[in-house]
């Protein structure tokens, strides 16, 4: 399922609700391009045909997701540090680590193809199930509605604060 924002819901609402105000945009957009990452690897099976690229292949384990997350920390902390955005180390390696943990937990329930735990054991995912889609997809959904409905109420609430209470246009 190549670039699919159910998995961006669950990144979102735990930055949205983690950080500091004048951090939250930025740890929103690290953490959104990050989760969508993995399916680079079902972009390049099932859209540009590359056949030797498995549809869920390292990205889709535990070690990939580890591996990917500490290359994008140190990445991330270099470009951020540029921008005079400073994030501490431990802030930042659970921000990139955290949303590939959520997007292989939803695709763990869903796809039977996924090697969790490679390269230590080779076997498929036995940990799907037949209503694993609708699952993994509800809860996506869901985190995704919770932060709509966060970042509505808030606007609200500063809309407010700009108007004041006695003001006519009220």
């Amino acid at each position: 399922m190549p670039f699919t924002p159910f998995h961006w819901g669950l990144p979102l609402l735990v930055a949205d609700l983690g950080w500091r105000r004048e951090r939250t945009r930025t740890v929103q957009i690290l953490s959104v391009t990050l989760v969508t990452i993995p399916d680079i690897e079902g972009f390049s099976a099932l859209i540009l045909g590359i056949s030797w690229v498995p549809v869920h292949g390292p990205l889709h384990s535990l070690v990939g997701a580890l591996l990917l997350g500490g290359v994008f920390s140190v990445t991330a902390k270099v470009i951020l540090n540029r921008y005079e955005i400073h994030l501490g180390r431990k802030d930042l390696t659970f921000l990139t680590i955290t949303p590939l943990v959520f997007h292989l937990g939803l695709d763990i329930m869903m796809h039977r193809d996924i090697r969790p735990f490679w390269p230590f054991n080779s076997e498929t995912n036995k940990l799907a199930f037949s209503s694993g889609g609708y699952l993994a997809t509800l809860i996506g959904i869901i985190a995704l509605e919770l932060y709509v409905i966060l970042q509505m109420a808030r606007y609200m609430k500063r809309s407010e604060k700009r108007r004041g209470p006695h003001d006519p246009q009220a």
